[in-house]
């Protein structure tokens, strides 16, 4: 992949992103698009312009995570370049939803941009990066749906809250595993502000079999993966829809909720 390189590949969609939307639009449906910003990959145009502009310490060899280095937000040009690839895409087409992923942990903090006694303030720096970024984009696009990412649990916090009204949980979509995840995070977190997917099964994860029962109990937009088998599921997939449909109007979603039973703690492969 090419993080960093934030721009419509034509070759793949043809006729552009605006058609593939309108398209989309035509039969009733929203479109959202899946970003992760922060991030730059080693063989992105933009790295073989811009090494600098990855997060290292000077004169040490950087350490991939998931293939990627992590952007340097304390400095000004970084996030100006990454608030006009996400905003262009946004204004090209009629984008109602943004997944805003962060796939891995900081380490080799090192800026080339800041000065010898303030490089200890890069972390904080890189925070208020993203929430300048964050800041920009719901403010020039107020209808804008946008998603976090817990990143390991360690953004879940109001302070992301405050710029999305919802943030994904976590990559373990295990039907069993999830209820001791959204039951950790219903205990600081309103419901309506965990997003989750409803995913394939076996899950992809822990190999689980639990015959479609679904992701999560209690979430806010439940997604589905399409794949090739995924006719066969669909009567499933329609009864869950009008599930989650029929409930989303009762007070779990919007007003306080009494616990009465703690889920499994201890769970059995």
């Amino acid at each position: 992949s090419s993080l960093g390189d934030w721009f419509v590949n034509e070759k793949k969609i043809t006729g552009g992103l605006k058609n593939l939307v309108d398209q989309v639009n035509k039969i009733g449906l929203k479109f959202g698009i899946w970003f992760e910003p922060e991030m730059i990959s080693p063989d992105s145009d933009l790295y073989e312009k811009h090494p600098e502009w990855a997060i290292q310490i000077q004169n040490r060899e950087a350490t991939q995570s998931r293939n990627q280095y992590v952007l340097d937000l304390s400095c000004r040009e970084v996030r100006d370049y990454v608030y006009e690839c996400v905003a262009s895409v946004l204004r090209s087409a009629n984008i109602e939803y943004v997944k805003w992923d962060m796939n891995r942990q900081l380490s080799d903090m090192g800026s080339a941009y800041l000065a010898e006694d303030a490089q200890q303030e890069l972390f904080h720096r890189y925070v208020l990066g993203v929430y300048e970024l964050q800041e920009r984009l719901v403010t020039d696009f107020p209808d804008l749906l946008l998603e976090n990412c817990s990143g390991g649990v360690a953004r879940f916090d109001p302070g992301m809250l405050y710029y999305s009204p919802q943030i994904w949980c976590s990559d373990d979509t295990d039907a069993i595993e999830r209820l001791m995840i959204q039951e950790g995070t219903e205990l600081i977190y309103p419901l309506s502000a965990m997003g989750a997917h409803v995913s394939d099964c076996p899950n992809h994860i822990a190999g689980r079999d639990t015959k479609d029962a679904g992701a999560d109990d209690d979430v806010d937009a439940p997604a589905f993966f399409v794949c090739q088998s995924m006719q066969e599921k669909l009567p499933v997939v329609r009864l869950l829809i009008r599930f989650y449909r029929f409930f989303c109007g009762y007070p779990a979603f919007s007003g306080p909720v009494r616990r009465l039973q703690k889920h499994i703690s201890v769970i059995p492969r």
